[in-house]
């Protein structure tokens, strides 16, 4: 699955729309959905974009794309923008998790884990398939429950393998999430 997000600023760099896709297509496809997506949002049309970014890692098949940016600088560039009082931000892709801590849109330090899917996204991807939920679904349960459930594995494979034990069990799934979530912060 490819996920993809575009962010569209207008001539003065102020946020003017943004859209997050994902699909089973190719990423040049989902990105080129998003940014039609992203334009429609703003306003405008391609042929008003002054310099296209790509980041992150299928940046290189973005055949539009002017030019390439480390994920690292996009983000802090980013979050300046949207949310400016913010000094740390974590992004939960699907090969790494990366921790940026920025100050007025620059990165000072920057901390990632890439060697095992199971710290990043994939998981909880991987936890909302076997409980028969959407990922926009996982945060209200999150919140319901009431147990405290250990997702020990740190793998993705043996991950899975709890997560199914844990249904069979009879465990809520609010309190899988739970696990799930906690877990991930603990390895982040």
């Amino acid at each position: 699955m490819v996920t993809t997000k575009v962010v569209i600023l207008d001539e003065n760099m102020e946020y003017a729309s943004a859209v997050v896709a994902g699909g089973l297509r190719s990423a040049a496809e989902v990105t080129e959905s998003a940014l039609q997506d992203a334009l429609a949002k703003a306003g405008c049309v391609a042929s008003e974009v002054a310099c296209t970014i790509a980041t992150g890692s299928g940046s290189a098949f973005i055949p539009f794309a002017d030019q390439e940016q480390p994920e690292f600088i996009c983000l802090a560039k980013g979050i300046d923008l949207l949310l400016p009082s913010t000094r740390t931000l974590l992004d939960l892709g699907a090969r790494k998790s990366l921790v940026v801590r920025c100050s007025a849109g620059m990165p000072i330090k920057i901390l990632t884990s890439g060697s095992c899917a199971g710290g990043t996204g994939s998981t909880i991807e991987m936890a909302a398939g076997i409980l028969n939920l959407e990922l926009n679904e996982l945060d209200a349960l999150f919140f319901e429950s009431t147990a405290d459930v250990e997702i020990l594995s740190t793998c993705l494979v043996f991950a899975e393998s709890e997560i199914i034990s844990l249904v069979h069990g009879g465990t809520l799934p609010e309190d899988i999430v739970r696990g799930v979530f906690r877990g991930l912060a603990g390895r982040v």
